[in-house]
């Protein structure tokens, strides 16, 4: 029933809106297929530029008797609004299964909201990630299972004992749909989600559905790539630090390279974003920024996040406690005027520092117990100079070798946890760099080598400009 639900459904949409094949060009073809509904298949939005639809013919307008003086701003739909716009059209009949969390906003309200207002479609279960549904749990806080109080869903926890949706959670699910907003880093636990879900999805035989939302950072790609058999939840894939992909495209990239077992068979659909290229910074998108977890508090945050994320492995604060979190990293020992000195005279595209003081507070949904609570400590805060040619990866690579250089001379070991930085970075190759004394410059070109292959195989995974 579920099956041939879904094909009428599902044939119906390609007839009327077009769809693309993202994973038989590259995957061999006993594995799973996988479409994307492109950007032009939805009735383009009033108040964005429009594209003539796939299947109508161009049309002459007469010309245009006003002056513009400014360009129409460029607004951008995610995968979720253009759904939403269509009434979950082409899921009419069905149970939606919904991984979510607070970013999953249409509209100026929740999806899971929209879905459960919706004739068209029965929402049978939520699911929460790092964080939960509604972005309620701090950061590596297990969520719990629960029920949830707006629209009465039953909520499983994909982030506590179980990651991975099991069959008694997808027993009632017809088809699985995934709204998470990411960062574009490997190490952020959202698309060891995705990766989960999926293969789940595959061993249920249901449709897994990204409604795909921009890349906060692009199409930039950097920093080291993860060894394989280092997997982990926070590094499921062979990928580098910064991949360059939304979470669609990085979905595409899995099914099509054999980056994760036990998707054979996946029936994998996108709902692309409208409106949307690599080349742009949140700015341009006209979307709010909603925190896609409580410390990426603003677009510089997500810019920044790759330079400072290590710093969870040290015995430095990376600001946890104030008000810009990973935008600040500073040590009771740092000598800040000199550090910040350094820092800028290698003039790193797109950033400078400042030395400056922090004091590490208890602060509600945001942090639990930081580092140095309460104490004042001397720091370098990072601000964004330009968000179009910032390389954060290249960024903290400088970063930890200043912090390094400056731990040593004040005779500190600033590495607290270096197993933890070898979870995060996907190797032991950067600590044992740092720990070397070799140069950042070098731990950068040797890090580029690392991942000049992969970085093929990621740009033909891409379904944007």
């Amino acid at each position: 029933m579920r099956a041939g639900l879904f094909l009428v459904a599902l044939t119906l949409v390609l007839i009327s809106c077009g769809t693309r094949d993202v994973g038989n060009s590259t995957a061999p073809s006993d594995r799973a297929s996988s479409t994307s509904i492109e950007s032009t298949s939805q009735p383009p939005d009033t108040t964005a530029p429009t594209a003539v639809p796939p299947t109508t013919a161009p049309t002459t307008s007469p010309p245009s008797t006003t002056t513009t003086t400014e360009s129409p701003a460029i607004v951008v739909r995610t995968g979720a609004q253009r759904l939403v716009d269509s009434d979950f059209a082409q899921f009419s009949g069905q149970q939606i299964g919904l991984i979510a969390h607070q970013n999953s906003i249409v509209d100026g309200g929740h999806l899971s909201d929209a879905i459960a207002e919706s004739s068209a479609v029965e929402l049978a279960a939520l699911f929460g990630p790092e964080h939960g549904v509604r972005g309620d749990a701090d950061a590596g806080v297990y969520v719990n299972d629960d029920t949830d109080p707006e629209t009465g869903a039953p909520v499983f926890s994909l982030f506590g004992p179980t990651r991975k949706p099991t069959p008694a959670m997808l027993a009632n699910v017809d088809v699985l749909l995934y709204d998470l907003q990411d960062v574009g880093t490997r190490y952020y636990t959202y698309i060891s989600t995705m990766g989960l879900a999926m293969q789940a999805a595959a061993e249920a035989g249901i449709p897994f559905v990204v409604l795909d939302r921009p890349n906060p950072l692009g199409g930039q790609v950097g920093g080291g790539v993860l060894d394989q058999g280092s997997a982990s939840f926070v590094g499921q894939y062979a990928i580098p630090d910064v991949y360059g992909l939304t979470s669609g495209e990085l979905a595409n990239f899995i099914l099509s390279t054999d980056a994760l077992s036990g998707i054979d068979g996946l029936q994998l659909e996108i709902i692309e974003l409208q409106g949307w290229d690599h080349s742009m910074v949140w700015d341009d998108t006209n979307l709010e920024w909603v925190p896609p977890s409580p410390a990426i508090t603003t677009p510089d945050a997500a810019l920044v996040y790759p330079a400072t994320i290590y710093f969870e492995a040290t015995n430095l604060s990376y600001g946890r406690g104030t008000e810009i979190p990973f935008q600040i990293v500073g040590a009771p020992w740092l000598d800040a005027d000199a550090a910040a000195r350094e820092l800028n005279s290698r003039g790193l595209d797109g950033v400078t520092f400042t030395a400056t003081e922090m004091t590490p507070e208890l602060l509600a949904g945001m942090t639990v117990e930081p580092i140095y609570l309460n104490e004042t400590l001397p720091a370098i805060q990072l601000h964004v100079t330009n968000p179009t040619s910032i390389q954060p990866t290249v960024v903290g690579v400088h970063l930890l070798e200043v912090m390094f250089d400056a731990a040593a001379a004040a005779g500190v070991d600033p590495l607290s946890r270096p197993e933890w930085l070898d979870q995060l970075s996907g190797s032991s190759r950067l600590r044992q760099a740092l720990t070397s004394l070799v140069a950042a410059e070098d731990i950068v070109s040797q890090q580029f080598d690392e991942r000049a292959d992969i970085t093929v195989a990621l740009e033909q995974a891409r379904l944007y400009e």
